[in-house]
């Protein structure tokens, strides 16, 4: 079974990578940690009333994912690796069980713990500061001008 834990800066392929590995002949079961913070929050909106996370306000949602995030992990040092292994025994041992993993942007010491645990292989991507850059002025707009 792969087993691959991803992380790396903003902009080092860590999306592309695990999105690639999940569509591409290996068929493995992509995960994140963003994933429940996102699932959490948007069903902590919608129950305010005020509406489910919109992919087209992400800049608007990121802090509150982060914070979100922070909080979250101020209760508990270990609830969102706690959710991501919950996740991966289930679909582990489910009726059609994952033929492998790829955990996309791994981000605490406590992930990469855990999954090294659960016989994960912890892949570092690095990327060149030009490139990176680049990245980033394109993702912002900034290179609109």
């Amino acid at each position: 079974m792969i087993k691959l834990a991803i992380s790396g800066y903003i902009g080092a392929g860590k999306t592309q990578l695990s999105e690639r590995a999940a569509t591409t002949g290996w068929g493995l079961t992509r995960l994140s940690v963003a994933q429940f913070i996102k699932a959490e929050l948007t069903d902590l909106l919608e129950c305010a009333g005020v509406g489910e996370y919109d992919e087209a306000a992400k800049p608007f949602y990121r802090e509150l994912l982060f914070n979100w995030g922070l909080f979250r992990r101020s209760q508990q040092y270990s609830y969102w690796v706690d959710r991501l292994v919950e996740a991966i025994k289930a679909q582990a041992e489910g009726k059609e069980p994952a033929v492998g993993f790829v955990i996309d942007s791994v981000r605490c010491r406590n992930e990469v713990d855990a999954l090294r645990a659960m016989g994960f292989r912890h892949v570092r991507l690095h990327i060149d500061l030009q490139r990176r850059y680049a990245y980033l002025r394109h993702i912002s707009g900034m290179d609109e001008d």
